[in-house]
């Protein structure tokens, strides 16, 4: 609902980067849930303590999917002793990360293709 539909299909186009996604889950530390067979979401966290990807497929939304996601990602960062998380987050996940003490550092937009997001830098200190 806080997207147009011209600007889902430019964001969802993204994903079509086999190389991408290969270098980021041996890159970055990666995260996989499943629930029974299915996999339910996934996240992953930099070097330098940015949670590029925090996704949980439409069926296992609200049922604490990614509530468990970033907690282990803030356990890793507290391990790594980095000292803040940056995100780069949708409006649709902002008040999930809003909850989870991450603070709103500015609005910005993003450009895919000709079309134009809004998304919001957010970050945390984490627990070390």
């Amino acid at each position: 609902d806080d997207y147009t539909h011209v600007q889902i299909q430019a964001w969802v186009s993204s994903v079509n980067n086999p190389d991408r996604w290969h270098q980021k889950i041996r890159s970055d530390y990666f995260l996989v849930a499943e629930r029974g067979p299915e996999i339910a979401g996934f996240a992953s966290l930099d070097d330098k303590g940015f949670v590029d990807l925090l996704y949980v497929h439409s069926n296992h939304q609200y049922i604490g999917v990614a509530g468990k996601l970033i907690v282990a990602l803030e356990n890793e960062a507290a391990k790594r002793g980095l000292r803040v998380l940056n995100a780069d987050v949708s409006i649709t996940a902002k008040s999930f990360f809003k909850k989870r003490g991450f603070v709103e550092q500015g609005a910005q937009e993003v450009k895919v293709g000709e079309v134009s997001l809004v998304n919001y830098k957010m970050s945390k200190q984490p627990s070390i």
